[in-house]
């Protein structure tokens, strides 16, 4: 928990869309003009015909870069989520499930459904609050709605970019030109114009089990010197091309934010986040401790938070293991490992 008040205890500013039923087949699109801020949506009751999931999703379209913001809305009586918009939005998408699709026939119904804005100046006495948040990684980063999101509705901070490619490495990957090393992820927040107020760059996963070299530190500033085929050598690449781009960002380092404990797994990582940590401290970046989010493959509390249910490797996180993961690293960067 935070000692700080939760976003539900701040002033509202207004209310900015009210419906006192709404009926959706597949999927129904509300034209709202929406400003940049923090929002809640909330609802007295929703139900729907889908059965494969407990969630509805709501999108808002902003219209810039194609960029699409989303949430999701537990069904069931007096149900409400909290949520950021980056860019503002010209319409919101209301949809029966968990994924936009008009095809399955599925039907929804939402009564009593509100959105609220908060008091943007209330929401500033928060530290984070308006800081966008930039994340290169692997695939337990991969995407806007995984850790990161919750990460951020923890702080009250802004997604802004996150370029984070399923199978990436801190090194480059001769057999799969198409995924993007942690040092082309920096040049893609480069390329997308992105003005993050923190970058967190959390891989080393795929490199531990691709049995990647090492290497070791090279006192250089010029990237061409950097070996992309060795672990140091990736990571000094990243760090001193974010550094060079970024210098008003505020960079953090860590192993792929796994979520899990177990034996093998530490025992066989141990270089490899011993080289974050090393070359992390030559470019004065803090490391996070991001390995295990303080969660436990071994705890049955948290057995349910993978893709492989009840097996001590885990597997990747699913929604509540992001979600835990999300919250975990949002303490850390609170308060520090």
């Amino acid at each position: 928990s935070f000692p700080t008040r939760r976003s539900s205890d701040l002033a509202i500013e207004k209310e900015v869309y009210s419906a006192e039923s709404i009926s959706v087949s597949g999927y129904s699109q509300i034209t709202l003009s929406l400003p940049v801020g923090r929002y809640m949506i909330h609802c007295d009751s929703l139900t729907s015909t889908d059965t494969d999931g407990d969630k509805c999703q709501i999108y808002f379209i902003t219209g810039v870069n194609g960029i699409i913001d989303r949430t999701y809305l537990d069904r069931g009586s007096d149900v409400s989520i909290e949520f950021d918009l980056l860019y503002g939005a010209t319409s919101f998408v209301i949809c029966a499930g968990e994924e936009l699709n008009a095809s399955t026939g599925d039907t929804a119904t939402i009564e009593g459904l509100s959105i609220i804005k908060f008091n943007d100046r209330e929401l500033a006495m928060y530290p984070f609050w308006g800081k966008k948040f930039a994340i290169i990684g692997d695939s337990f980063s991969a995407g806007r709605w995984m850790w990161s999101s919750t990460m951020c509705q923890e702080l009250h901070a802004i997604q802004d970019e996150v370029v984070g490619e399923s199978g990436a490495r801190w090194t480059v990957n001769d057999d799969r030109p198409d995924i993007p090393c942690a040092y082309a992820q920096a040049q893609l927040l480069v390329q997308r114009n992105a003005n993050p107020d923190y970058i967190y760059a959390f891989l080393g996963t795929n490199d531990c089990g691709n049995r990647i070299t090492i290497g070791e530190l090279v006192k250089s500033r010029d990237i061409a010197d950097f070996d992309l085929h060795t672990v140091c050598g990736g990571i000094q690449a990243c760090l001193n091309y974010l550094q060079n781009n970024f210098p008003n960002a505020v960079i953090r380092t860590g192993y792929t934010p796994n979520g899990k404990f177990y034996a093998s797994s530490l025992q066989d990582c141990e270089p490899y986040v011993e080289a974050i940590k090393s070359i992390s401290e030559w470019y004065a970046v803090e490391y996070m401790d991001t390995l295990t989010c303080d969660l436990s493959t071994l705890s049955a509390v948290y057995s349910d938070c993978w893709e492989l249910p009840n097996a001590i490797t885990g597997g990747h996180p699913n929604a509540k293991g992001h979600e835990y993961i999300g919250k975990g690293i949002a303490r850390k960067t609170l308060f520090g490992d």
